[in-house]
């Protein structure tokens, strides 16, 4: 089951994350949402406490999952 967060962030608004199938949903401030895959929950805390979840995303997560 996904279990929402929020995040403070300009670029991403938040967003919903299954432990067990891994598959993280993040919507975006320009109203889109994408679905990623295997993402391992370490990445998404890391997501959630990362200065810029923006950059984060941009630097750790972009094209890998």
């Amino acid at each position: 089951m996904k279990v929402p967060f929020s995040l403070v962030s300009t670029a991403i608004f938040g967003g919903s994350y299954d432990e067990e199938t891994q598959e993280l949903d993040l919507t975006f401030s320009n109203g889109r949402t994408y679905s990623l895959h295997n993402v391992p929950k370490t990445v998404v805390e890391e997501l959630q406490e990362a200065p810029s979840a923006g950059n984060y995303f941009r630097e750790r997560m972009k094209g890998r999952y």
